[in-house]
């Protein structure tokens, strides 16, 4: 439970200003070296704190970078969702595709630290099942359709989340030459193999 800043005492805004100066390190860190080279080492000396308050605050490297992801994933969702609100319904959904694989190609080496072939499994199971939860709760919203009402919501949520990191994740490991919008194109298609392009 996150309080607000004027209820802290002096020993709780201390708390948070050193575990915000920590995430700030590894955000800095990860800007200039792969997620290989990253080390609780590295963070605590840039965040110009000792080694063992890194682990009042987070468990391992894999955790404090999961807070980053996770922050930059519940941004991202918000803003699409505010981007896309007004649009009919086959509008929004190319919408969507547009942003999201606009957002993985402004974003690939982010992308491949935590789905690529290199990148940790602990991240990689966190990130899958982060987005598979997150697309169930935009469909529980209504922020997502499907006419598959005799499908439960987390199967469609699973499916299409899964084959949509696979797919994205394929297209930037192998440079391919597809831009975002027509890899938006593509998968319009495919989810609406019956509708015109919405533009």
């Amino acid at each position: 439970m996150i309080m607000e800043k004027q209820t802290l005492n002096r020993a709780q805004r201390r708390k948070v200003e050193t575990r915000q100066k920590l995430v700030n390190s590894a955000v800095k860190l990860l800007s200039s070296q792969s997620l290989s080279e990253l080390t609780v080492r590295a963070i605590t000396e840039e965040a110009d704190v000792g080694y063992g308050t890194f682990y009042l605050h987070f468990s391992d490297r894999d955790d404090i970078v999961w807070e980053i992801i996770s922050s930059i994933l519940d941004q991202t969702n918000e803003l699409m969702n505010q981007q896309v609100s007004s649009l009919p319904f086959l509008q929004k959904e190319f919408a969507r595709l547009r942003i999201f694989f606009d957002f993985v190609s402004k974003n690939q080496t982010q992308f491949l630290t935590v789905l690529g072939e290199n990148s940790s499994p602990t991240l990689a199971y966190r990130y899958r099942n982060a987005i598979a939860e997150m697309t169930h709760r935009n469909f529980k919203d209504n922020n997502y359709q499907s006419d598959l009402t005799d499908v439960p919501l987390e199967t469609v949520a699973n499916f299409y989340s899964g084959a949509m990191l696979r797919l994205a994740t394929w297209w930037i490991e192998n440079e391919n030459e597809f831009t975002p919008e027509q890899m938006a194109q593509m998968v319009y298609k495919m989810v609406f193999p019956n509708s015109k392009l919405p533009f």
